[in-house]
């Protein structure tokens, strides 16, 4: 396993950690509307909108030594909204709203969080990591694809309306796997 500048715990979000997810998240979604996506919406983050994640027992957290939650993300078993019947098919855990706090970007916070989520997949035989992201935010794909991520396909989606996006927008996704080997 690599050495890290700033070697991270990964564990299951808890209800104390709402207040720092709705940072976490806030901080990831400003970034994403200065990249021109908002998917995300442009309303902040509530902390109801963080318990929620939390709820479903798919949200994780990436602590620093000191406890400090450096990143989030959530891990679920599928996915067929976005990947339709491959969603469904229980060769993949999903990655979704990976984001690490401002200060902690650059210090390999994703790639950490992305060997955890592949040790768990091989753990549960599942020879897939799935994930998507905007394909128009190049940066982003090519930050997956260094990571060994491949595209596998491009799909336009109807995202509905709602509180965090009142206007439905249409979500331009790239879909990407990682082997586990």
């Amino acid at each position: 396993m690599k050495n890290y500048e700033l070697p991270l715990s990964i564990v299951p979000a808890t209800p104390n950690d709402a207040p720092e997810l709705v940072r976490v998240l806030q901080d990831a979604s400003d970034t994403k509307q200065e990249h021109g996506d908002n998917i995300w919406g442009t309303k902040p983050f509530t902390e109801e909108e963080a318990q929620s994640m939390i709820d479903t027992g798919y949200a994780y957290v990436a602590r620093t030594e000191d406890g400090t939650i450096a990143g989030t993300f959530i891990l679920q078993p599928e996915d067929e909204r976005m990947w339709g019947d491959r969603g469904v098919d229980e060769q993949a855990l999903y990655i979704h709203r990976l984001s690490a706090r401002r200060e902690f970007r650059g210090k390999g916070v994703g790639e950490q969080i992305i060997s955890w989520a592949g040790q768990k997949a091989r753990e549960l035989q599942k020879p897939l990591l799935r994930l998507d992201c905007p394909y128009e935010q190049r940066s982003l794909c090519e930050y997956y694809e260094n990571r060994g991520f491949t595209e596998v396909e491009r799909r336009d989606i109807q995202a509905s309306a709602g509180r965090r996006n009142p206007e439905a927008t249409v979500y331009k996704a790239a879909l990407y796997e990682l082997p586990i080997h």
